[in-house]
């Protein structure tokens, strides 16, 4: 079976998922959304911009004009199949639909990328749980109507952090100079780390609330739990008491006990909001920068390392162990990516995470979703003063 045919049986096939499940989503193109243009955000700062009238897809190092490699003749159905297979990791994507998003005159699309079971998850995710905010809203549940608003507001807030992290790394990356691109590992400074380094703080932050906010759903209209708002809180209960959906306690407690992804990524959070930034546990403001291959040559990325132990950080800074002299200076050394992540990658990959959870859990909510719908009662008509 070809490539082409495989992603459009499998297109086939979540599309007959998506019909038969509870309720239908709102706008079922998500494949292939209709734009003038595409800016595609991949690992590491590349990026890429794909024309629908020229039918053709540039690679940038970066945000900058020099293009390294141009695909033509490349037709929209074929687009997202070639990009999942050009060998970097597809972050997000921005649809520019109408010429004043071109123009910077209205701000376009942006989706988060999810390689998985949804391309667009996120967007799914945002828009299950508007329309469960709605249902509850219309079965009189308040509270529900809220947690629900607050979840979809969260996803959506996810991809903006997503969003503006990929820009600061291609900023950074497009900026640098190209006799430099070539290198095979570098390490430098520069001031684009300063809108870097809050990037991926803010991100970490942003998930945490996330995280929570699924948790509460979870406790209160799922295991029957009131008074939890946070995931530790959750997992504390679920530990302690009897449960009426064991496999859901078992993925969630697997999930938070000692390396399970949301024990890692609560560490990483607890570190950077509550002991050092990212900045501090490295000892020096800096990025690093290797190659990747990408269409058989190699292409510059950043990689900006995360702690290989974040928990063990956490306890060695609130003891005071972890202090250290300032007119020692910390030498950078070469990080190792199997133990020590790319944040963005990282951050990336954990939402994608998220996500499917809340995709998950928008399925066992106890009020039916419903689409939100406009009538003329909802219509206010203004008048002049």
């Amino acid at each position: 079976m070809r490539h082409d045919e495989y992603f459009l049986q499998r297109t086939d096939i979540l599309r007959a998922m998506v019909d038969a499940a509870t309720f239908r989503f709102p706008d079922m193109n998500y494949r292939s959304p209709p734009a003038l243009a595409y800016q595609v955000w991949f690992g590491g700062g590349q990026v890429a911009l794909y024309s629908a009238s020229k039918c053709q897809l540039d690679h940038t190092h970066g945000l900058n004009e020099l293009v390294f490699a141009s695909l033509q003749s490349l037709q929209l159905d074929k687009l997202f199949s070639c990009l999942s297979t050009c060998g970097l990791p597809i972050l997000g994507i921005t649809a520019y639909q109408l010429t004043d998003e071109l123009t910077g005159r209205r701000v376009p699309l942006f989706m988060a990328w999810q390689d998985a079971e949804y391309w667009w998850g996120a967007k799914q995710a945002h828009d299950r749980w508007n329309m469960v905010s709605h249902g509850a809203e219309v079965a009189s549940q308040t509270r529900l109507a809220d947690l629900a608003d607050r979840i979809a507001c969260a996803v959506d807030e996810c991809q903006t952090h997503l969003q503006n992290l990929c820009k600061a790394y291609a900023v950074q990356l497009g900026a640098q100079d190209a006799e430099t691109w070539e290198l095979p590992s570098r390490c430098f400074s520069d001031s684009h780390s300063q809108a870097v380094y809050p990037a991926i703080h803010s991100f970490f932050w942003q998930l945490a609330v996330l995280r929570d906010l699924l948790a509460e759903f979870a406790a209160e209209h799922i295991f029957g739990h009131d008074g939890i708002a946070t995931y530790k809180g959750l997992l504390d209960k679920l530990k302690r008491d009897s449960t009426p959906d064991p496999d859901l306690t078992a993925k969630l407690r697997a999930a938070g006990d000692a390396g399970g992804w949301i024990s890692v990524f609560t560490s990483y959070r607890n570190l950077f909001t509550h002991a050092a930034s990212l900045r501090s546990v490295q000892g020096v403001h800096h990025t690093y920068q290797d190659t990747r291959t990408l269409y058989a040559r190699s292409v510059p990325q950043l990689y900006y390392p995360l702690p290989r132990d974040p928990e063990l950080l956490v306890r060695q800074r609130s003891s005071g162990s972890a202090a250290r002299t300032p007119t020692i200076p910390i030498e950078p050394t070469e990080p190792n990516r199997s133990h020590e992540p790319d944040a963005l990658e990282y951050l990336a990959t954990t939402f994608d995470r998220f996500v499917q959870l809340a995709i998950a859990l928008s399925l066992r909510s106890p009020v039916e979703p419903q689409m939100p719908t406009l009538t003329d009662g909802d219509i206010i008509e203004f008048k002049e003063i």
